[in-house]
């Protein structure tokens, strides 16, 4: 356990509590052993509880595996009261990480810090949503390499890299989509909705969250077009090859009828089979003039 102390409260930042970090936990917030649970555990869903002496929140917010090329979820757990704020994160945040080490080094400047314990909160959900729009950049990256490669007649190599990208996608919505209505909640909160000062960061953050979800609809948007493009042309270049092939087995009818004839052991003058295969061949020729001029070839 990590602490920032300031002349009004203190941050409590936890990666993997122990039991000796759970016990002093329970000591200042005086949890309910089921908030003290979900604290350390993971929860598949975001959340909200009211006790009287503090809030807890469950927030999920995207994190890329490079590995595995996918968002994955990562949780942030949150305590807070008037003296206190703690958080941990199921997996690494390298935004609130980042954050707690440049505070942490300014620690005597406590000017630099929010001013009681709700606006860090504040600070902190709002830092973790502005985190999320570099990895939506870097979906947006990937939707223009996959756009140049489309017309680029890459079309078949594209089919597995729009799976991808589509799936790092639906994964993102997942994961942020269910939270909007826990920000919206703490609109409601009366200790927030009284205060203008709160009211005003708590619209930031919800403004904040409808940005994400506005820019990653349009990432969606436009990977069902990419595909829909990458499929026409592909079904295109498919149709246009049965097309030829097609063409080409009218233009051998002939020859091939002509050979199945002389399969049936039919014995032919010298005389008629080149004038048999004059015929073949001048039917064929005709075939393909017929091809060129409805220019199916």
């Amino acid at each position: 356990m990590k602490t920032i102390e300031t002349q009004n409260y203190t941050w409590l930042y936890f990666e993997k509590p122990s039991e000796d970090e759970l016990a002093v936990l329970q000591k200042k917030f005086n949890l309910h052993p089921v908030v003290l649970e979900e604290f350390t555990t993971p929860t598949y869903r975001p959340q909200i509880d009211r006790h009287k002496n503090y809030l807890f929140l469950v927030l999920h917010f995207p994190i890329f595996n490079e590995d595995k090329r996918t968002t994955e979820v990562g949780e942030v757990d949150i305590i807070v009261n008037e003296k206190y704020l703690a958080t941990s994160c199921n997996r690494y945040q390298d935004s609130i990480f980042h954050y707690f080490e440049e505070k942490k080094k300014k620690s005597g400047q406590t000017s630099k810090m929010p001013s009681d314990s709700y606006l860090l909160l504040f600070k902190i959900i709002e830092i973790l949503l502005n985190s999320c729009f570099p990895k939506l950049d870097h979906i947006a990256h990937n939707l223009n390499k996959i756009e140049e490669r489309i017309f680029q007649n890459q079309e078949k190599k594209m089919v597995k890299e729009i799976s991808i990208v589509k799936r790092d996608i639906l994964n993102f919505r997942r994961t942020i989509k269910p939270q909007r209505t826990i920000l919206e909640s703490l609109g409601w909160e009366k200790r927030f909705k009284d205060n203008p000062n709160y009211k005003t960061r708590v619209n930031n953050v919800i403004g904040a969250n409808i940005r994400v979800w506005n820019v990653l609809e349009n990432h969606k948007e436009t990977i069902d077009s990419l595909e829909a493009t990458n499929d026409s042309l592909s079904s295109y270049k498919l149709n246009s090859i049965m097309k030829i092939l097609t063409v080409f087995s009218v233009i051998f009818l002939p020859a091939t009828l002509t050979a199945s004839l002389f399969g049936m052991n039919v014995v032919v003058p010298l005389a008629n089979f080149w004038e048999i295969m004059g015929i073949t061949i001048g039917f064929m020729l005709l075939m393909l003039a017929f091809a060129k001029i409805k220019r199916w070839i």
